[in-house]
C-alpha cells in the first residue's frame, strides 16, 4: 500500500474542521470590515457633511480633512495600546461604538438635528472604526491560522476585504438616494450600517478568540477543543 503524498497530507490538514472555522472567522471579519460602513463613510464624507448642514464645499472638505487627521491619531493610539489591551477588547469596544455612532448619526439626520450633533456622531463612528475592525481584521487574520494554512487563509481574507470595500462603497450612494427619495432623509442608510456593526459585535463576541500573547497551538484549541485542554 502506498503512503499518501506530502501534497495530499497538506491539503488534508488544511481542510480540518478547526481550520475551516478559522477560515470562516477570518473571512467574515474581513468582509464585515467593509460592510461596517467605515470605508464607505470616509469615501462619502464630504457629501454627508453637506447633508448635515455644511453646504459649502470648503466646509465639507475641511471637516473631511479633520476627520482624516483624527483617523491618523486613532491609528497611532491603536498601535500603542493593542499589545497591552488585546485584540478582542478593542474589536468589541470599537464595533459597539460604531453601532452607537452610526445610529446617532441616523437619528440626527432623521430628526433634522444636523450640524454639530451629526458631525460629532460621524467623528465618533470613524474613531471607533480606526481603533477596532479597521486594523484588527488584518491583525487577527494574520494570527489565527497555523503556518501551513496561513498564506492561503490571508489570501482569501484579503480578497474578502476588497470585495466588501468595493461593494459597500458602491452601495452607500444609491442607498442614501433611496432613503432620501422614499422617506425624505438619508438616516436609514446609516441605520443599515449600524445594524451591520451590531452584527459584527455579536459575531466577534461569540466567535473571535483573543490572540494576544498566544501560541498557534493555544489558538488552535479555540477552534477544535480537545478533552482536558482549555483556552485561557
Amino acid at each position: 500500500m502506498s503512503l499518501p503524498s506530502s501534497r495530499h497530507r497538506t491539503l488534508a490538514g488544511e481542510v480540518q474542521p478547526g481550520i475551516r472555522i478559522a477560515l470562516l472567522v477570518g473571512v467574515a471579519l474581513c468582509f464585515l470590515q467593509g460592510w461596517s460602513g467605515g470605508t464607505a463613510i470616509n469615501y462619502y464624507a464630504p457629501m454627508i457633511f453637506q447633508q448635515a448642514g455644511f453646504a459649502r464645499p470648503s466646509e465639507a472638505i475641511l471637516l473631511t480633512l479633520l476627520m482624516n487627521v483624527s483617523s491618523f491619531i486613532c491609528t497611532v493610539f491603536t498601535l500603542l495600546v493593542v499589545d497591552r489591551v488585546g485584540r478582542r477588547p478593542l474589536l468589541l469596544i470599537g464595533t459597539a461604538g460604531m453601532a452607537v455612532g452610526q445610529g446617532m448619526l441616523g437619528l440626527s439626520l432623521h430628526a433634522g438635528h444636523a450640524g454639530i450633533p451629526a458631525v460629532v456622531s460621524l467623528f465618533l463612528s470613524n474613531a471607533f472604526y480606526q481603533i477596532s475592525i479597521a486594523p484588527m481584521a488584518w491583525m487577527i487574520l494574520s494570527e489565527i491560522f497555523p503556518t501551513r494554512a496561513r498564506a492561503k487563509g490571508q489570501a482569501v481574507g484579503t480578497f474578502a476585504v476588497w470585495i466588501s470595500t468595493y461593494t459597500s462603497n458602491q452601495f452607500l450612494g444609491p442607498l442614501m438616494n433611496y432613503f432620501q427619495g422614499a422617506f425624505g432623509s438619508t438616516a436609514g442608510a446609516f441605520w443599515v450600517f449600524a445594524g451591520a456593526c451590531f452584527f459584527t459585535f455579536a459575531f466577534s463576541r461569540k466567535m473571535v478568540p483573543e490572540t494576544k500573547g498566544r501560541t498557534l497551538e493555544e489558538i488552535a484549541r479555540f477552534w477544535a477543543p480537545q478533552p482536558g485542554l482549555t483556552v485561557e
